[in-house]
């Protein structure tokens, strides 16, 4: 039997992946694709780019509208965004093609797509339908609308765009035939209000899971974080640690090496730096974080999974984490070098286990250990492909 085709609807089809939504968007979609699947993936990107075979870049003009338009739309801003009238013409395109055994709806930012696509899924006797999602973005967009002063202007903007986004979630998930999630907490947290969805659990894999461990005596006193710092919720978290971790790693000599995308305005916001160096974009992780003992994951708010926590466990750097800010990731038994309950206690605790390498190493092997037994993309790919044959009849087969 020839192999089913597959649509994939993103957001963004960049030429690189330039966020941890993206690296875990293509490694699935990549991984579905070498399950036999033949995949065909429309997102806003530049004709640059390439994905492995057998997936096909489809990339649509344009870029994100800006998110303030939302404020007058019944579209939450994270749809309102990537929804141009360039995508909603390639959508009509890809619709009127047909022949798709399946269709994937990928993340709340493109659920938009449900008005432009009438009858899409099985259950309204379409094309079968699977939304593929990163987070349980209810729970986020309220405690993120939460923790504004209710009547601030910030406040009721956050809140009246959280109310759009937990509907439009709503009506995804009970449209679907199939919603994946990368946590166990965030599939039972859709099956709570939606039983009758099926629900599949799809952890990412690391594209280069065998990476030479180097001894913690061997690297610089250096703390590492990884991340884009675009979305304010982000920037916050990051804030709150440079500020409070600078003048304590500074004076102990422990240097603080952030790499990603910080904006402008976010770093004019941290004012004086004494400790911190800010490197941007690196084309090569590897060799930065081969030269770190310690990487930081400090983001209660937000949730969701961190891609980057991946590139710390294979990278063999020991992870220093406030509580709440790791999920799907378990740090019991000593694979988290600390946990603290505060940006400032994590500050000083990682000070204070930064010179014992001995510790560094054996934590850092622990966790790797771990990680390397239960993330891999070829394993991800195959179980949603038979996942997928069971949930859509008529839909993909491997």
């Amino acid at each position: 039997m020839a192999p089913r085709r597959c649509l994939w609807l993103t957001a963004e089809l960049p030429e690189r992946p330039r966020n941890g939504g993206h690296v875990y968007s293509r490694g699935l979609r990549e991984a579905l694709g070498a399950a036999g699947v033949m995949v065909e993936v429309v997102g806003l990107g530049p004709p640059e780019g390439n994905e492995s075979n057998p997936v096909n870049r489809r990339p649509v003009p344009g870029g994100m509208r800006p998110w303030w338009g939302s404020v007058v739309s019944r579209l939450p801003n994270l749809c309102y965004m990537p929804a141009s009238s360039a995508f909603r013409q390639a959508i009509d395109t890809v619709r009127r093609e047909g022949g798709w055994d399946i269709v994937v709806v990928d993340h709340l930012q493109m659920a938009w797509v449900l008005k432009c696509w009438p009858g899409l899924g099985l259950r309204q006797g379409g094309t079968p339908l699977v939304f593929v999602t990163q987070n349980h973005e209810q729970s986020v967009r309220l405690a993120v609308a939460a923790g504004e002063a209710r009547l601030s202007p910030k406040g009721l903007v956050l809140r009246a765009d959280a109310r759009k986004a937990v509907a439009l979630e709503r009506r995804m998930v009970a449209s679907a035939d199939l919603v994946t999630t990368i946590t166990d907490a965030d599939a039972a947290a859709f099956a709570e209000s939606s039983p009758d969805t099926a629900m599949f659990v799809a952890p990412p894999g690391y594209a280069d899971p065998h990476v030479r461990p180097i001894r913690s005596a061997e690297r610089a006193r250096r703390v590492v974080i990884v991340g884009s710092f675009d979305w304010h919720v982000k920037a916050s978290n990051f804030c709150q640690f440079v500020r409070a971790a600078d003048p304590v790693f500074a004076a102990a000599g422990v240097r603080l090496t952030v790499v990603g995308r910080v904006p402008d305005s976010v770093i004019a916001a941290l004012g004086p730096l004494h400790g911190t160096e800010l490197l941007g974009w690196v084309d090569d992780l590897g060799p930065v974080l081969g030269d770190c003992r310690v990487a930081v994951v400090a983001e209660p708010g937000g949730g969701g999974f961190k891609m980057k926590a991946l590139d710390y466990l294979f990278h063999h750097v020991p992870l220093a984490v406030t509580r709440g800010s790791v999920e799907g990731i378990d740090l019991a038994g000593g694979r988290a070098l600390v946990q603290a309950d505060d940006v400032e206690s994590l500050a000083r605790m990682i000070v204070a286990r930064i010179d014992d390498v001995d510790a560094l190493d054996e934590t850092a092997a622990r966790a790797y250990r771990w990680a390397s037994t239960r993330f891999h993309w070829a394993n991800t790919g195959l179980v949603l492909a038979q996942a997928l044959e069971r949930c859509c009849p008529h839909g993909v087969k491997t």
